[in-house]
């Protein structure tokens, strides 16, 4: 168990002089963030004079997060690190509350350990933890489980703001209720997005047109993208198999298929006119064929393009590939010193009639949540908003303007396409409550996609009811009785 605690940190500072209590606020109108970019006004709603007598607030987080989220000691002069330390500073004394962070595991596959952690305390009722923020089908998982409070009927929170994502919040309420929340408040909620990576050099020597000027044009689709990726195929290690140590057009983790489905304008849950969740039109449609027939007629025939599988090393970065599939993480992680110019692009639409490019975040990014044994739900939820809102100012443009944009990328049109990746990214319901739909929610789209099956239609009729018995079962978990 990792526990950290900002209290005497904090203290320090203060006494240092590094922060005064009579520090003028920033004026958000005003305030220019970091690589020159002002942030437009939209001041929090939370009273200027809440206070909270100095109470610690003790976060059960994720430890094992790929980029960091809140567990920040000290200034390191990494301009992220330092944006969440002066973030956590900034909140700490603004509500007079102390921050206490107990770290563990939290990957998919150790999210039932995590989330029994939030079971054992609220069974005990012992106040152990009062937020809880971990992998989002983790958090997710508790609420049908009545492990969580309705942010709904906190104090606080304001989901009218921008630093809280419309489409996750209506993806995730059901009945009108709300037990997690994420956005601005996550940096691993951003960095988590995907993105289409394309070699520069690659492009250049088999003469092929900008995708930029696809994307802007509103024609970057399935059907344009592998026509670039015919003919790409090389047995770079001479071996006679096709494996990932070739040359190859586009190259995809197994579990980043997702983001053609996504991409292709469909989820998996969709709303009512009532707003109540029900199973998308779309499984039943036939975009989803197309989708299918367009993926499998160029990924499972001939050797241009490679499925991997988790756990295989990504080739794009070696330089092997035109096309990859990853997370904005990626270009953190394996492309800032790669020897090749590349470029980033949203995930290609179905077809030119699509409206609007669509883009999915991978599973690893944050929700947070109010256990239900909180000591205090309205406090929690006043820490929560001073966060966000926090997060938005500066965080948010510490780590997209200046890491994202500047840092980690080869051009200007990169940070076009950053916009437009962030600006249309969709949340699906079945994908938030996964462990309820036993993974069919995602696994029947997915292993669709990963082997080549185009008889859909029969695959979702045999599953049809087995869903719908899911999806009532959360519906009323929602109901709370």
């Amino acid at each position: 168990m990792k526990t950290r605690n900002f209290a005497l940190i904090l203290a320090l500072l203060m006494a240092a002089g590094t922060i005064s209590c009579g520090d003028a606020p920033v004026d958000p109108s005003t305030d220019t963030t970091a690589a020159g970019t002002t942030v437009a006004e939209t001041a929090d709603s939370l009273p200027a004079d809440l206070d909270f007598g100095g109470e610690t607030l003790t976060f059960l987080i994720r430890s094992d997060l790929s980029l960091a989220e809140f567990d920040v000691q000290e200034q390191t002069g990494d301009i992220v690190d330092d944006a969440i330390y002066a973030r956590n500073l900034k909140v700490a004394e603004r509500l007079n509350v102390a921050f206490e962070l107990v770290g563990k595991p939290c990957t998919y596959g150790e999210r039932h350990n995590f989330n029994q952690n939030i079971i054992n305390s609220v069974m005990a009722g012992d106040n152990m933890y009062d937020i809880v923020a971990g992998y989002s089908q983790a958090v997710a998982g508790l609420a049908p489980q009545g492990m969580l409070n309705d942010l709904m009927e906190t104090e606080y929170l304001n989901f009218d703001q921008p630093w809280w994502p419309a489409n996750l919040q209506s993806q995730s309420r059901i009945n009108n209720k709300l037990y997690f929340a994420s956005g601005d408040i996550s940096t691993n909620s951003l960095i988590n997005l995907y993105g289409c990576y394309f070699n520069k050099q690659l492009l250049d020597d088999f003469k092929l047109d900008s995708p930029y000027e696809l994307v802007k044009s509103g024609n970057w689709t399935l059907d344009t993208m592998f026509a670039m990726t015919e003919n790409l195929y090389a047995d770079l290690n001479g071996n006679n198999q096709k494996d990932p140590e070739d040359r190859f057009g586009l190259a995809i983790y197994e579990v980043y298929s997702d983001g053609i489905f996504i991409g292709s304008d469909m989820t998996f849950i969709e709303q009512d006119s009532d707003g109540a969740p029900i199973l998308s039109s779309d499984l039943e449609s036939e975009r989803i064929i197309t989708m299918l027939e367009k993926f499998t007629s160029h990924m499972h025939t001939g050797n241009d393009n490679l499925i991997l599988v988790w756990g295989e090393y990504p080739t794009f970065h070696n330089g092997n590939n035109l096309f990859g599939f990853d997370e904005l993480l990626y270009s953190i992680t394996h492309l800032r010193s790669v020897p090749f110019d590349y470029g980033i692009l949203p995930i290609p639409k179905l077809d030119a009639a699509q409206e609007n490019y669509c883009t999915a975040a991978s599973n690893p990014y944050m929700l947070y949540g109010i256990p239900l044994s909180a000591k205090d739900p309205d406090m929690v939820s006043a820490v929560l908003e001073a966060l966000a809102s926090e997060s938005y100012y500066s965080v948010t443009p510490a780590l997209f303007e200046t890491a994202l944009k500047v840092k980690y990328t080869r051009d200007d049109e990169s940070a076009q396409m950053f916009d437009i990746i962030r600006e249309t990214v969709v949340f699906d319901c079945g994908r938030l409550f996964a462990d309820s739909f036993n993974s069919l929610s995602w696994s029947l789209v997915r292993n669709a996609l990963n082997t080549g099956d185009t008889g859909w239609a029969s695959v979702y009729a045999s599953n049809k009811s087995a869903l719908e018995s899911h999806l009532d079962a959360l519906i009323a978990s929602f109901d709370g009785e």
